[in-house]
């Protein structure tokens, strides 16, 4: 007898169960760069497919968000027995929010060859939620919906509850970067405001305050508040291919000299970017570390 299953999770982050590769979307930077936590392996044949759940709930809280901040990934594992050659099943998430309004879907149709008399196949897919006027503008309950159509409808829904979400409405002018009170904050591209997270570093002098370099020990950037203190982001790190949106891998870098900061237009606009002493590029974004 012919039979669809559906196994999703939504969670935190993912990782590959062989490798170890993983990312976390929670509480980071919209649409950093991607590892390949799939690490171009389709050899699994268990119905969890290749991935671990890191987090996985059904209720989260985003106290002390910004919005344009990433929240949780849908992950799904699509499991078809069919005893024919070849068939097309269409797979389907969507996003719905309390009306019942979708509000992001993601739509494909996947071809399976059949090898041996039952055909056992998977189609894997990851998708990831932000906080967003158009994904997650409020406190609400959401309904996630995945679905395939063949000749017959198999679907499964799940509810995923946001509480504690900031406002997505406001918009600022772009391009802009400066030290306000402890924090350095700039705006993206796409008029997104940004707070970064820090590590102090020690009382300096309040008659620097302001000031804002890349320092040459780490590549970091760091800046004098207004109160004398020295602050430094988190992290950084030098570009490198995404598995999940556009933006090359690394290179040494012929156009412009060090110390050069911009708004770049790769990963969705909203990251700082700079050429450090090394001539490489960096991404420099305002959220948590997803690779930690």
């Amino acid at each position: 007898m012919a039979s669809i299953t559906i196994t999703n999770h939504v969670a935190k982050g993912f990782s590959n169960k062989t490798s170890g590769t993983k990312f976390t979307w929670w509480k980071t930077s919209f649409n950093m760069p991607v590892p390949n936590i799939f690490d171009n392996n389709t050899s699994f044949n268990d119905t969890e497919w290749m991935l671990n759940a890191i987090w996985e709930a059904t209720s989260f809280d985003c106290t002390w968000f910004e919005a344009w901040w990433e929240t949780v990934a849908l992950n799904s594992v699509f499991t078809i027995y069919w005893p024919f050659a070849w068939w097309v099943v269409n797979c389907k998430q969507e996003w719905k929010n309390a009306l019942w309004t979708v509000t992001w879907t993601a739509n494909s149709n996947v071809t399976y060859p059949s090898i041996t008399a039952w055909n056992y196949s998977f189609s894997q897919r990851v998708y990831n939620q932000w906080i967003a006027s158009w994904e997650i503008d409020s406190a609400q309950t959401f309904t996630v919906v995945w679905t395939m159509s063949w000749a017959i409808s198999w679907s499964q829904t799940n509810s995923i509850t946001f509480t504690n979400v900031p406002n997505t409405s406001t918009t600022y002018t772009p391009w802009m970067l400066w030290v306000e009170w402890t924090d350095l904050r700039f705006t993206s591209a796409n008029w997104h405001i940004h707070t970064v997270l820090w590590n102090s570093l020690g009382y300096v002098d309040t008659a620097k305050a302001g000031m804002v370099w890349i320092d040459t020990a780490d590549n970091l950037v760091r800046w004098i508040a207004t109160n004398g203190y020295k602050y430094a982001g988190k992290y950084n790190f030098q570009q490198f291919w995404s598995s999940f949106s556009n933006g090359p891998s690394p290179a040494v870098v012929s156009w412009q000299s060090p110390w050069y900061i911009w708004m770049d237009n790769n990963f969705w606009s909203e990251h700082i970017w700079y050429i450090a002493n090394d001539w490489y590029k960096w991404i420099f974004p305002s959220g948590e570390n997803p690779y930690a």
